[in-house]
Order: structure tokens, then C-alpha cells, then sequence
């Protein structure tokens, strides 16, 4: 279903059934949608564009929470180098 290709890009199916990438560095928000009368999930991205992706909202908000704590504890080892 979902395929990570590296730390901050995850690739997706999309409603269309082509693969998309997406850099969760961008993603603003997701929230749980329905299109074609399928549920899925919507990513809305901090440009203002949105995306439907064929993946349940629980392993899209699962991959982007993984995502910003790891960025979290990124930030902080570096804080503490300082």
C-alpha cells in the first residue's frame, strides 16, 4: 500500500490508481474523506493543494505522526549539541 522511500517521502496510491509521492515536510493537514464513494484520505498541503489518497486515514495520521516525532527528535539532539 504505502511505500517509504525515504525519510520524509512517503509514496502513496492515489484515487486514480497511479503511485504519488508526497513530502510529509509539506503536508499542513489530513483529515478522513470519501471520493468516488470510497473512503480515503484527504492531504492538504501548506501550498493550498490537496490530494486524495487511497489509504485509511489511521495509516496516513500513524506515518505522519512517525514522521513529525522523529523530526522532533531531530531537532532536539541538534538543540543539544549546541
Amino acid at each position: 500500500m504505502e511505500e517509504k522511500t525515504s525519510k520524509s517521502v512517503v509514496e502513496f496510491i492515489g484515487m486514480c490508481g497511479k503511485h504519488v509521492t508526497v513530502n510529509m515536510n509539506h503536508v499542513e493537514y489530513i483529515s478522513e474523506a470519501k471520493a468516488m464513494d470510497k473512503p480515503c484520505t484527504l492531504i492538504c498541503f501548506t501550498s493550498g493543494k490537496k490530494m486524495f489518497v487511497d489509504a485509511e486515514y489511521t495509516l496516513v495520521k500513524g506515518i505522519l505522526n512517525d514522521f513529525m516525532v522523529s523530526k522532533w527528535m531531530h531537532m532536539k539532539k541538534l538543540h543539544l549539541l549546541d
